[in-house]
């Protein structure tokens, strides 16, 4: 985890993992990720998610009321790569 540490504040994209990401990760990435996202922090064992190790992510693209999503999601579920423009 404290490789992570150094990804805070990068615009990455977000996909889902090899393992099966549940249905709200996938609904996460898919309803917010268009633009990518920046990592906010990483935390080793979170509560809401039976004590997985999570990212926290804001969306670079905004709602249509100009509020960015913020969330965390499951590090097993998703798989992390640097952003870039296609």
């Amino acid at each position: 985890m404290s490789d992570n540490v150094e990804l805070i504040g990068s615009h990455v994209r977000i996909t889902e993992g090899l393992n099966k990401p549940t249905q709200r990760t996938r609904n996460r990435i898919r309803e917010n990720g268009s633009r990518g996202f920046i990592i906010t922090d990483f935390i080793q064992s979170h509560p809401s998610l039976q004590n997985r190790s999570a990212v926290l992510l804001r969306s670079v693209g905004m709602s249509g009321d100009g509020s960015a999503w913020f969330g965390w999601l499951p590090i097993n579920e998703i798989e992390i790569i640097p952003w870039e423009e296609k």
